[in-house]
């Protein structure tokens, strides 16, 4: 299997989700892209490693393309921006077929058509286990959201159904692909194939009343703990009515968390959303569970534990 002969495949594979934004793409040392008339640049990268973020166990190469491709679109979702440009380098076993690589490619690409974002370059290499490394380019209007604006007195919001991941993750180790999807099949697609919610993050940015944005990548604990240590406050959050264990440290949601004006109430089809609490001056999270506050002992997924 000669490199060169992966890379023509991939460039076929690639050439449906190509745009004219750039002279030069896959095959030359960079990608060249024409000039932007306006707005800014965002930049963001984001790594899948084999065993530590998803198992061929229960995940199929294809999958495993697809979900490392909307974990990065993620992120510029939370941002409000239009994501721009992948750059991806893939690492793979030594045994791998070249269909083996193009399977895990075939996935990127898929998330790249699904959300109009050409892959216009990257590396490959060897290594004992499969290694997804993506950059992402993105283009934002005149505001960038960040995760530092929340104000005392915000509405904390989500979207979907954080926890359905981490449900859905738990299900798969305990029980295996098959029995997983009998048990609950949404919360198994919502763990192999999350959505970015690129549109819902550029709707956010384009209301002033919104002040802060974070995606639900490490669970809500996590996430709103960012938001309030960046914005110099505290929060106070609604316990849910179950499962608040996936709820508060389930990770691989990618819904957006963010907060926003007393006076804000978001008006975007074909989303669930929910008010989980208020961001307050005491710069401590708290529980609020029957109207009783204390602190909130979930911290979220860390990844160096």
């Amino acid at each position: 299997m000669l490199e060169s002969e992966i890379i023509d495949d991939i460039k076929i594979l690639c050439q449906g989700v190509f745009d004219g934004n750039f002279d030069v793409t896959i095959g030359d040392d960079c990608a060249v892209r024409k000039r932007i008339k306006s707005g800014n640049l965002l930049l963001s990268a984001d790594i899948s490693i084999e065993d530590v973020h998803f198992s061929r166990k229960y995940m199929s190469l294809y999958e495993i393309g697809y979900k490392s491709a909307v974990s990065n679109l993620s992120d510029i979702a939370a941002m409000g921006a239009t994501p721009d440009f992948f750059v991806v380098s893939l690492a793979f076993p030594a045994d791998f077929s070249k269909r083996d690589v193009l399977q895990i490619y075939e996935g990127i690409v898929a998330a790249a058509a699904e959300y109009q974002t050409p892959i216009v370059g990257g590396d490959l290499s060897k290594s004992d286990k499969i290694i997804v490394s993506i950059t992402i380019g993105a283009i934002s209007g005149k505001r960038v959201l960040r995760r530092n604006g929340a104000k005392v007195g915000d509405n904390v919001w989500v979207c979907g159904f954080p926890g359905m991941s981490g449900l859905g993750f738990s299900l798969l180790q305990e029980h295996g692909r098959k029995e997983a999807e009998k048990i609950c099949g949404e919360a198994v697609l919502a763990h192999i194939r999350p959505k970015a919610r690129i549109e819902l993050g550029k709707y956010l940015s384009n209301n002033e009343l919104v002040h802060s944005c974070i995606d639900i990548s490490d669970g809500v604990a996590k996430e709103i703990r960012t938001i309030a240590k960046e914005s110099g406050a505290g929060a106070q959050i609604l316990s849910p009515k179950d499962n608040a264990g996936f709820f508060f440290n389930g990770g691989e949601d990618y819904e957006l968390l963010w907060t926003a004006d007393k006076s804000f109430e978001p008006i975007f089809d074909g989303i669930d959303f929910s008010k989980i609490g208020e961001i307050i001056s005491e710069k401590e999270i708290f529980l609020l569970e029957n109207g009783v506050k204390k602190p909130l002992e979930f911290f979220g997924f860390e990844h160096y534990k």
